[in-house]
């Protein structure tokens, strides 16, 4: 569940990436002042720390009646975890209480339990706080003592619940985290390294010698038994020492702006295409440098037999690949497969294999379009077809998330949701780690959140924002075509600067060379180092880096 990562020649202490934005609600009922922004207890800001700037997130009147907001979280697909003060509580259509964990998707306005029910408990509760880690496990606290899981806690115990097990640990103990032994936990969120963010109900409170109040936000080792803060009081500018931060959510550190990314791409022209110094074809993925416009062969498709369309590509730390292709009874590494199959293929020993989706699950015949493997480790695609699978029904446009565990879906980003028509195709998706997504097109033009794409471009959609950019234009072509569309895209973790598919020691030994220091220009061919985007290579860059380090 928690990692170690042992790097040479460095120690360092792990600290939150630039760029990360702070979201929060607060217990006063109205005229909080943040970040320029006034708000009320049942608002989620979004605050910029690095800007000083707040905007509103999620408004109070979105529940019916109001109620302060308790618990937070964000999930990739922008879906919402919460949970309220009080009871009788409705969020569209779906009404629920105060010791229920709800998800909501804002661009649905459709709501749902999420495996914590106030019947789960031994008694009565009011969940204060609640957050998910990269394990599905739940991290949470109520106001009243209580059992989950068959455990019992207090007000002040951060318990780890397991919705796979239905059973609960604890995680921190109050009489650990609190130097009186005693006091209420009402904001957690659990970071990557087994670190939290927490946040408490008393106007004050010593944790490891230091006094804190109960506006600040503080960021806690529970192995070290070490407390810092991470966010004070004093940033609110309305006057007012009372304030309670009732929620606390961190945005995932931000996926590298365009300078220094690698893209994985194939495209659906049959030959001729030109990009980055090369020609290739439409069966080949090619790895393509926006920062040097450089474009190299990775995957030939002299390799299927016989020669299809890639339409799906994601990449494994281990060098092995999935991909997708446009027809029926090819043959790769041994295999032969259809368009409605899901081939996991390892070029080192030239074996391939159905990666758990097979035509045979889909309602109807099948070509997969888009494939990508999302934080949870389940597999996002989408169809050249309207269709069903894992026992939900989807339109062709439609992003659907398959769980391999459980063999279910669901719908994660809508058709009518990402285009501003309301009806579009998916051709090639990638999930980004903050929820945001690389994706392209079928249809020659398509408006998405009231601007204008290509379908040789590559776009980033975020769902929560409904906003998109482009990231990779059609216009990098040197063949003077207009006719390109993107079959695949896939972009590298952070870190992963020679496109191995893993932050490796490869790119350690690479990086060290580029880590000149502050406020010096990066070197060239050392971009991709650039992880905070603020033009130089330093140990804040190697930070961010080592928390990359092995994906």
């Amino acid at each position: 569940m928690f990692r170690i990562v042992v790097l040479p020649m460095f120690v360092l202490i792990a600290q939150p990436a630039l760029g990360q934005n702070l979201f929060l609600s607060v217990s006063d009922d109205t005229g909080t002042q943040l970040g320029g922004l006034t708000f009320a207890d049942a608002d989620i800001v979004e605050y910029d720390a690095d800007a000083d700037l707040a905007e509103i997130f999620f408004f109070e009147e979105t529940i019916s009646p109001n109620a302060d907001v308790n618990a937070l979280h964000r999930f990739d697909d922008g879906s919402i975890l919460l949970s309220t003060r009080l009871s009788g509580r409705t969020l569209g259509s779906f009404t629920f209480n105060d010791g229920d964990l709800v998800r909501y998707y804002p661009g649905t306005f459709n709501a749902e339990f999420y495996f914590i029910t106030e019947d789960l408990f031994g008694s009565n509760a009011d969940i204060d706080a609640a957050s998910v880690n990269a394990d599905g496990d739940i991290f949470l606290s109520t106001t009243e003592p209580n059992t989950l899981g068959g455990l019992s806690f207090t007000p002040g115990d951060v318990i780890a619940y397991d919705p796979n097990t239905a059973t609960a640990s604890p995680a921190i103990r109050e009489s650990m985290l609190f130097d009186d032994g005693t006091g209420d936990v009402v904001a957690i969120h659990a970071m990557e390294d087994g670190t939290f963010l927490l946040s408490f109900a008393d106007d004050t409170e010593m944790i490891g010698g230091v006094l804190y109040a109960n506006g600040d936000v503080i960021h806690y080792d529970p192995v070290g038994d070490i407390a810092t803060l991470y966010f004070a009081e004093t940033l609110f500018t309305d006057g007012v020492n009372a304030h309670d931060v009732d929620a606390v959510y961190l945005s995932p550190p931000p996926p590298p702006a365009s300078l220094g990314w690698t893209l994985f791409l194939s495209d659906n022209n049959n030959a001729g295409n030109l990009l980055g110094g090369i020609e290739f074809t439409d069966g080949d993925v090619v790895t393509y440098s926006i920062d040097d416009d450089q474009a190299a062969l990775f995957f030939a498709e002299s390799s299927i037999t016989p020669s299809a369309d890639v339409d799906a590509f994601h990449l494994f730390p281990d060098g092995s690949f999935l991909l997708s292709t446009l027809f029926n009874g090819r043959t790769l590494g041994g295999l032969t497969f259809n368009d409605g199959d899901l081939v996991r293929y390892d070029p080192l020993t030239d074996v391939a294999e159905i990666f758990f989706i097979s035509e045979a699950l889909f309602g109807a015949s099948s070509d997969i379009s888009a494939v990508s493997i999302d934080r949870q480790g389940r597999i996002l695609l989408s169809t050249r077809e309207d269709n069903t699978l894992g026992g939900v029904s989807y339109l062709d446009g439609d992003l659907l998330a398959y769980d391999p565990d459980t063999g279910l879906a669901e719908i994660v980003l809508s058709e009518s949701m990402i285009f501003d028509d309301g009806d579009g195709d998916i051709n090639s998706i990638h999930a980004l780690a903050d929820g945001s997504y690389l994706l392209s097109f079928t249809s020659t033009t398509e408006e998405i959140s009231g601007l204008q794409f290509n379908d040789g471009d590559v776009v980033r959609y975020d769902p929560a924002s409904d906003s998109a950019t482009l990231v990779f234009s059609e216009t990098l072509y040197t063949d003077g075509s207009t006719s390109h569309e993107i079959d695949a895209v896939y972009l590298p973790p952070a870190g992963d600067c020679n496109a191995s598919g893993a932050v490796d020691l490869d790119d350690f030994t690479a990086g060290v060379a580029c880590m000149v220091g502050p406020e010096s220009d990066s070197p060239v061919g050392c971009a991709c180092y650039d992880l905070d985007r603020d033009g130089d290579n330093d140990l804040e860059d190697f930070a961010i880096f080592s928390q990359a380090f092995g994906e």
